[in-house]
């Protein structure tokens, strides 16, 4: 009985020496790079000098072409005039009336025309525009819209051509 307690004993004492030895050989090759674990100061201070290398980089004359892109214009048309999406363009009838025109035979069998953007629906060929809602023309293939009020105010932004 001596003698099995003495193996056990001697047993347990070897898994113990063994888990210490494992343990301190994990440590050693710890490394904070391959933590994926990282603090909340950490993610402000890259967020501090990303934002300082863009603005770097960034000069005024990238800065001014951002500005005249990213905002939008206001343009009045005349009743028979079109507003005629020629890329990817928003715009937000803000007054008067009209309806969307599809030149696409493809776009029109497929049933695409201005992504109402506010409603979630399509605009469609022969469709009256919704007043203030955002409508995205994706693609510069002959999306327009005739005004058919005697005017009618837009916000535009993107690129587009006035017509009549």
């Amino acid at each position: 009985m001596q003698k099995l307690t003495r193996l056990i004993s001697l047993v347990v004492l070897l898994l113990v020496i063994l888990t210490v030895a494992v343990t301190a050989a994990g440590d050693s090759a710890y490394s904070m790079a391959n933590d994926p674990l990282v603090s909340k100061s950490y993610v402000d201070s890259m967020k501090t000098e990303i934002v300082k290398e863009l603005a770097s980089s960034l000069d005024a004359d990238t800065f001014s072409e951002y500005m005249k892109t990213s905002s939008y214009s206001v343009q009045a048309l005349k009743k028979g005039q079109r507003l005629v999406a020629t890329g990817s363009c928003e715009m937000v009838l803000r007054s008067g009336a009209g309806y969307v025109i599809i030149t696409s035979q493809s776009n029109i069998a497929n049933g695409v025309g201005f992504s109402d953007l506010t409603g979630g629906a399509e605009v469609k060929n022969g469709q009256s525009a919704p007043k203030n809602h955002l409508l995205l023309a994706s693609a510069g293939d002959g999306r327009m819209i005739e005004v058919t009020s005697d005017t009618a105010y837009f916000m535009v932004r993107g690129e587009y051509t006035v017509v009549g």
